[in-house]
């Protein structure tokens, strides 16, 4: 009687109850790398390479796009067609290599890359002002190059020396707020936006963000605004993800929330390890202080994901090399589990040991490596946990009716455990992998098995709550499976 039951099970439940040991319970967060400076071939990202990106466990990588400006609020033309080519192959290269791309433009003041601390007004160094004379600077000015490189619109410079150019003022450090015409900036600014999401969207790129640290860059109340203005124009030409990144670093400290995020899918936030109010011994409560408020934020205004967009050490930390590593170790304790995306911050560098224009430390080779390709891995590694999926969305009822029996003592424990053993058996029912017990503790199934196999029948419970007590009895040598 029961092996004619449950052949009857058998027949409808082939490709209904299957549950894959391969299948990740949720995808798994993004890992992935920040390029502060990639479009710049003088400014190499230490982590640059995809083989070194996929080394250390990153499956993203996120790169910003300086767009410069004047202080009279139009932006460097020649420099943005240039910006837009880029952003085209930077694309490009790492979707070809199996990333996800997060693309991040944000207005930056035009300046050349500051190595040693002066040079940034220094005139024989400093960008000419739009309607510069095409022939070069003007006779007895002092450092210029022979011929000039006129900065504005005027042509006239070869491509190698607008390539170089263009890479020196794209690339002058951690971009500040607005300087200058703010709205003048805005309206030019918003222009190249919609052109670099329109890029985005042609060349796969999975995640968009309007600008790098709007609040910090235009002030919370103007970026509320801003951003909501300029989300439907993006998602006129891109559809991916866009995400709100923001400052955020003290959101903790905050007594409201000063910003509209409706719409976006993602808010983004950073913390700079050696800053003011976030050495090694109070990070983890600035970092979880910062999760627990703008997981709040995000679902008040309806945000499906929080990510650190930015981690990385303060240009002002004199913390040592061990201590940086430490500062990496305490976020990710402090953020494990808690948010959809980790990006850690790639220091440009000029080669193995040359130090170019951002203080810190390029990461490969460093003593923050091995710890950002230990957790990067672990958090992967933690998601591929398995799940119940079904191929047909109704369960035949014959078959929830035979679990809700057995709940209610129709059927015995034996027999119930028989019929399940021989549809494992013969792989009608597939479960992920059990390690068997090899003695029986008890041969009584507890109450709690029984209910969940009469609350899976009424449909209160999903099929993996149901499998879960198929698991207990094989893990607990009551029911054997070979």
């Amino acid at each position: 009687m029961k092996y004619l039951l449950f052949s009857i099970l058998a027949i409808s439940l082939v490709g209904v109850l299957t549950i894959p040991d391969s299948l990740a319970d949720k995808e798994s967060p993004v890992l992935g790398i920040l390029f502060p400076v990639p479009t710049s071939g003088m400014m190499m990202q230490s982590m640059g390479s995809p083989t070194d990106l996929k080394n250390i466990g990153a499956n993203s990588m996120s790169f910003l796009i300086d767009v410069p400006y004047y202080s009279s609020g139009e932006l460097h033309d020649d420099c943005v067609e240039w910006l837009k080519d880029q952003t085209r192959s930077t694309i490009k290269k790492y979707k070809q290599a199996g990333f996800t791309v997060i693309v991040v433009p944000t207005p930056t003041k035009v300046n050349p890359l500051d190595y040693s601390g002066g040079m940034y007004n220094r005139p024989d160094v400093m960008q000419a002002p739009p309607g510069f004379p095409p022939g070069g600077p003007p006779e007895g000015f002092p450092g210029g190059p022979p011929g000039g490189f006129p900065g504005g619109p005027p042509g006239g410079m070869p491509d190698i020396a607008r390539e170089m150019m263009c890479a020196l003022i794209t690339a002058g450090g951690e971009p500040g707020p607005i300087s200058g015409s703010v709205d003048k900036v805005l309206d030019n600014y918003e222009l190249v936006v919609i052109e670099l999401a329109k890029i985005a969207e042609e060349e796969g790129a999975d995640v968009f963000a309007p600008m790098k640290e709007t609040d910090f860059i235009i002030g919370s109340a103007k970026a509320s605004k801003w951003s909501q203005d300029i989300l439907p124009k993006i998602k006129e030409v891109y559809s991916g993800k866009i995400v709100w990144r923001g400052d955020f670093h003290d959101a903790y400290k905050s007594s409201s929330k000063q910003v509209d995020f409706s719409g976006y899918d993602i808010i983004g936030f950073t913390t700079l390890s050696g800053d003011s109010g976030t050495s090694n011994s109070n990070i983890k409560n600035v970092i979880t202080g910062n999760i627990d408020t703008l997981t709040e934020w995000a679902e008040k205004d309806g945000v499906n994901e929080v990510w650190i967009t930015e981690f990385s050490i303060s240009t002002k930390s004199s913390q040592s090399e061990e201590e940086k590593a430490k500062a990496h170790k305490i976020m990710f304790e402090a953020a494990e589990g808690k948010l959809d995306g980790y990006l850690i911050s790639d220091t440009p560098y000029a080669g193995p040991g040359k130090q170019v224009g951002w203080p810190g430390t390029p990461l490969k080779g460093s003593t923050m490596e091995p710890v950002v390709e230990e957790w990067f891995k672990k958090m992967a590694d933690s998601t591929q946990t398995t799940q119940v999926t079904e191929e047909v969305a109704d369960i035949p009822f014959w078959i929830k009716n035979s679990a809700g029996w057995w709940a209610e003592g129709q059927l015995s424990d034996s027999d119930f455990v028989s019929g399940i053993q021989w549809l494992i058996a013969n792989g009608i029912i597939e479960i992920p992998y059990t390690e068997q017990s090899t003695e029986t503790t008890s041969s009584e199934i507890p109450d709690w098995i029984k209910n969940n196999a009469g609350w899976w029948a009424n449909g209160k419970i999903p099929d993996s709550a149901f499998v879960s007590g198929l698991q207990w009895l094989i893990s607990n040598g009551i029911m054997k499976v070979s």
